[in-house]
């Protein structure tokens, strides 16, 4: 079945209240379908938006139960809010529709295929990832309090009830025009591979340019972890960096060959960072490709650690020093961009991450033939606005990496 919307959600947000025991956002979901089936005039409110009841625990659950739907549907509802931008299963959903309408071409650029909805509004360090951000939209059929409150609070809210019937009217016209004004977004044969669809709303999701950059998160949480407890995840981080920089950049998921993945990402003059913390990197899981990584050149990766900072004074002093040497003894003897840091705050590892980048790029550039190079305009001026030189790359200093 080809339904016209798919509604992609956190299930934290859809938990049950009163007079709502399957959950407030499937009711949600439920006056838009119908809303819509009365626009169009369809028979069956149920084959107009999907909606998976059930929270989705596994990749194989994902794609068993999602993989047609997300294959097929014409239009994706996005749900927002802070924990649905946390949500690795949304940002694939996400992802799926973004790599359809890449495959639609020019036609389908300006469609509203993708459909932001204001579930619960981002405040403070919680922003709207960039990759969603060009698809919102203002239209003066909603109301004002809608982007200001959410949809959430405007169905719990007895004396905003106008306001929210109006605000699922106007979403229900958006979907309907979408259908009627745009191409139709082309369907796949079978859902793409699971490491072929970004699991994080801050990572394009493409393959980057020449000298850009390719991240692999070695920690439980991959791209959502949150270093030193703040509220930017990794992922934010990396994202926030790599936009000053004016670089592309993608997620290299937690690869099996490392070596075999790093030397394909050299040929292709890509910068690669893993990033990782001192306890995760004694884990059995990255242990292992921590050791890869120091079987490496030293100029194939960099290799990031944040050493979390004890909370008691009576905790043994470990400095970063001894911890990057003994988790990469190789490379820790070399001129890498390898560096070990306490990990204080979220700053520090975007202050570390961005050294890393520069250096690396920058190293690239001056390493390749001169007919081999790739003019970068972005890359040259990324690198002045933040006080580098494209002609004099950074050097490194031994243990610790780049300066």
């Amino acid at each position: 079945m080809a339904y016209i919307f798919f509604a992609s959600y956190s299930s934290l947000d859809n938990q049950p209240v009163t007079n709502a025991p399957e959950g407030l956002l499937w009711n949600v979901v439920k006056e838009l379908r119908e809303r819509v089936r009365a626009k169009r005039g369809d028979p069956d409110a149920e084959a107009i938006g999907f909606f998976a009841q059930s929270s989705i625990q596994t990749s194989s659950e994902w794609q068993k139960v999602l993989g047609t739907t997300l294959c097929s549907a014409r239009v994706i509802v996005c749900l927002c809010s802070p924990s649905f931008f946390r949500s690795e299963w949304c940002a694939r959903e996400f992802d799926v529709f973004r790599q359809r309408l890449a495959a639609g071409g020019p036609a389908l650029d300006a469609a509203r295929i993708v459909i932001p909805v204001v579930w619960e509004p981002m405040r403070g360090a919680n922003k709207t990832p960039a990759a969603l951000d060009r698809f919102q939209f203002k239209d003066n059929r909603f109301p004002a309090d809608y982007a200001k409150a959410g949809l959430y609070n405007l169905s719990r809210l007895p004396s905003k009830f106008e306001d929210y019937f109006t605000t699922v009217d106007a979403l229900a016209d958006t979907i309907v025009d979408a259908i009627a004004a745009a191409p139709p977004l082309p369907t796949l044969a079978t859902l793409p591979a699971l490491d072929a669809i970004a699991r994080s709303f801050h990572n394009p999701g493409t393959a980057p340019d020449a000298y850009g950059v390719v991240v692999s998160f070695l920690h439980d949480d991959g791209p959502n972890w949150k270093p030193a407890g703040g509220d930017l995840t990794a992922a934010q981080i990396v994202d926030d960096v790599c936009a000053a920089l004016r670089v592309n950049w993608r997620e290299l998921p937690a690869p099996v060959d490392l070596k075999g993945d790093l030397e394909k990402q050299s040929r292709d003059r890509q910068a690669v960072v893993l990033l990782t913390d001192s306890d995760a990197a004694t884990k059995p899981r990255w242990k292992v490709l921590v050791d890869q990584a120091d079987d490496l050149p030293a100029d194939r990766a960099a290799v990031l650690v944040g050493c979390p900072v004890p909370t008691h004074a009576t905790a043994p002093a470990v400095t970063p020093e001894a911890t990057l040497a003994a988790l990469l003894p190789k490379r820790a003897t070399s001129a890498s961009f390898d560096r070990a840091f306490a990990l204080s705050t979220a700053d520090v590892l975007k202050t570390e991450f961005e050294k890393a980048v520069v250096g690396m790029r920058l190293k690239l550039i001056a390493d390749d033939p001169p007919k081999q190079k790739v003019e970068n305009a972005e890359l040259e001026q990324g690198a002045k606005d933040r006080g580098y030189s494209v002609a004099t790359p950074p050097p490194v200093d031994g243990p610790g990496g780049a300066r």
